[in-house]
This record gives C-alpha cells, structure tokens and sequence, in this order.
C-alpha cells in the first residue's frame, strides 16, 4: 500500500477488520459464517467465493546431508572440500482453476444445456450476429452464437471434488566446493572451486483454455446425440461440456478439460576464486592488512513451463520459456588500518576499504566497479560503533 500512499497497517485498523463488519474473514467458523451471511445479504449475492481452499503454512518434506573433510599435506598446504544436498517436496493447496476472460466461445443456441429462456435470448442474438467459428464467417440464423468472453471455476476438476488442488514443488539441490590454502613467506592464500546446481519441477493441476471452448462448440449428431463439432476434437475424447452451473460438468468433460502443467527449471553456478592476503606494517595501533585476489564467476538458467503454458492454452498466464548464462572476470582487493588502539575514548579506531572490478560477458554491461568503505569506533571496551558505505 506504499506504493499508493496508504498509510502505515494499525492494530487498530486490524480489530476493526477482523471484527463483524470488517473485511477480513478470519475467526471461529461460525464467525466466517455470519460475515459471509451479511455480505451476501448487503450485495445480494447469489455466491461468495472465500477461497479458503489453502494452507496457512505449506507442508515442507525435506532431507540434507551434508559433508566436509580437509587434510594438511604440508605445514604450509592444506586441502579442503565441502559438499551439500537437499532434496525438498513443499505440497500447496490451491482453489479451483480459475478460466478468466477465455475468448470468443461459440455456443450452440439449442443446447439442451441450456433453459429455454436463456435459448430464447441466444435466437434473438442470433438473428442479428455474423460469428466467426475457425476463421470462417458465418452467417445469421445460424445456431451459432459467439460470447466474447467467458470465465468459470471448474470446482469439478481436483481430487475432492471442490476445486481443490495439490501442487507439490520438487527441488533436488547441491553444493560442492574443493580447495587448498595455507602460509608462504608471510602471505596466506587461498584458491577454491565451487559448483552449485539446482533443479525443480513443479507439476500444477491446471486446465486447457482450447478444450474448454471444444467442450461449448456442440452439435447433434445425425443420431440426435449431442456432441463436440470439431472431430479431431472428438477422436481426443471431448464430450459436451455443460459449464452453466456449479457442479454440473460431467467427469468425462471435466478430466478432458483437465491438464497438468509439468513445469521445470534449472540453475547453475560455478566460482574459482583466488586471493592472497597478509600483514603490511605497523602504525602503531595494529598491522595494517591486505588483501588482494581474482575470480571467474559463471551463472546459467533454464527455466521451461509446460508447452500449453507457452502457447497459453493454460487457465494460468502465459509464460515463455527461459535459458541464458552470465559469466564475469574480476579482480578485488580489501585493505584493514588500524589508526588508534588502547587510548582514553580510543580502544579502538579502524577504517576499511574494499573494491571490485567485474568484466561481464554481456555487452550491455561490461565493466561494473564497486566499492564500500567503513570505520569501526569502540570508546570503551563494551561499546562498538560502526559505519559503513
């Protein structure tokens, strides 16, 4: 609400929200209830849509295991290694899929779905629109009439029988960094490799815009059946859909309409960094130290929805699928001064500097410098200021 100038959430604006007359819908059932009453009856309202089908807190099933190991091969060299994994299924609970605003869907005037006052009102229309069923221009009188949009939640369509559906999040997930470090000469060093990688998939109960539309295009068959007019449509498995009314879609339209989102991804990174660092020289308050060191970074993603996701036969938004890498050269250095130690309001006074250069890959970045500096103040033993830019 910032971002429109709301002012900042009150408790108090909270009570008077949570209570009878207030927009939240939270409480003791009977609660929810009487507030969901007095709306309905305020709006007159032939529905009230809470969608309560969801969980307060997502239920996360997760395994890590994790291992490190090192080893001295000389008094000045040490090897080291450390990896990590996690494997991770968080289930969420979502409400009905929700076909908002689906285009141009073609009735059947005479659809026995249909009560005959509302076949009535679509003759009337009929008489005076020219739909357009497939490209081609139809004619007045046809049978045919084209609504220009059309939403529904198929509550049919899950695995209660209310709308309710379960997504869960797989994500498998690991970390592994080899290095050496140790002391020559005065300088510690340190190089180190990491690589990271991490996949997910996430398969959503979903529904298909196209077939819900091939479900609403009917006709009779010579036989007096009714039945979808497009018959590859047919060969598919489509039966008439009657989507006026909860609850009055039949299993077989609603698992033809039904669709299940396989969505993947994966994200990868890889990090060889070397630096060197040791202890310059005395002011007085301490060694000022320094370090200095180089580094290649290399980042990647591919990110795929589901195919029906792309072409935006989906009842969610349309999504595009995504792949690219970035990768960086950089060198960087950090400096530590000691200025004052062990002086009345003066235990400790140290600055810092820190700077980098990063070369990307990608043209329209190139070369990005940054830097921060800091002061570190103790006028007493138990009192610690700090700064930072």
């Amino acid at each position: 609400g910032a971002e429109r100038g709301w002012p900042p959430y009150s408790r108090l604006q909270f009570q008077r929200d949570v209570g009878p007359d207030g927009a939240i819908y939270a409480g003791s059932p009977e609660t929810v209830a009487r507030k969901i009453a007095s709306t309905v009856r305020t709006l007159d309202a032939d529905r009230f849509d809470l969608n309560a089908n969801n969980y307060m807190l997502d239920p996360e099933t997760r395994f890590n295991a994790a291992f490190s190991a090192s080893y001295e091969v000389t008094p000045g060299l040490t090897t080291f290694g450390n990896f990590s994994f996690t494997d991770s299924t968080v289930t969420a609970l979502n409400g009905a899929a929700n076909g908002a605003n689906i285009l141009n869907a073609v009735l059947q005037v005479r659809s026995p779905f249909l009560s005959a006052e509302t076949q009535a009102a679509l003759a009337r229309l009929d008489a005076t629109q020219n739909t357009v069923i497939g490209g081609v221009q139809q004619t007045v009188n046809d049978g045919y009439v084209t609504i220009p949009t059309i939403s529904r939640r198929l509550s049919e369509n899950s695995e209660r029988g209310d709308g309710t559906r379960y997504t869960h999040y797989k994500r498998r997930s690991y970390n592994a960094v080899i290095g050496a470090e140790g002391e020559f000469d005065g300088w510690k060093y340190e190089v180190s490799y990491m690589f990271a990688n991490s996949r997910y998939s996430a398969p959503v109960p979903d529904a298909s815009r196209s077939r819900f539309l091939q479900t609403l295009y009917t006709e009779f068959a010579p036989d007096g059946t009714l039945r979808c007019v497009d018959p590859i449509a047919r060969a598919q498995g489509c039966v008439p859909g009657n989507l006026f009314g909860a609850g009055q879609l039949s299993a077989e339209a609603a698992e033809y309409i039904s669709h299940t989102n396989n969505n993947q991804g994966e994200v990868d990174r890889r990090d060889l960094t070397a630096f060197v660092s040791r202890d310059l020289f005395d002011l007085g308050a301490g060694s000022i130290n320094a370090l200095v060191g180089i580094g290649h970074r290399y980042d990647a993603a591919n990110i795929q929805p589901d195919e029906a996701v792309q072409r935006g036969d989906s009842f969610l938004s349309q999504s595009t699928a995504t792949k690219g890498s970035i990768s960086a050269k950089e060198v960087f250095g950090e400096i530590r001064i000691p200025l004052l130690a062990d002086r009345p309001f003066f235990n400790m006074l140290t600055v810092t500097a820190a700077g980098r250069y990063s070369n990307y890959d990608v043209k329209s970045i190139g070369g990005v410098w940054t830097y921060a500096g800091g002061v570190q103040y103790r006028p007493v033993n138990d009192l610690l200021l700090r700064a930072n830019y």
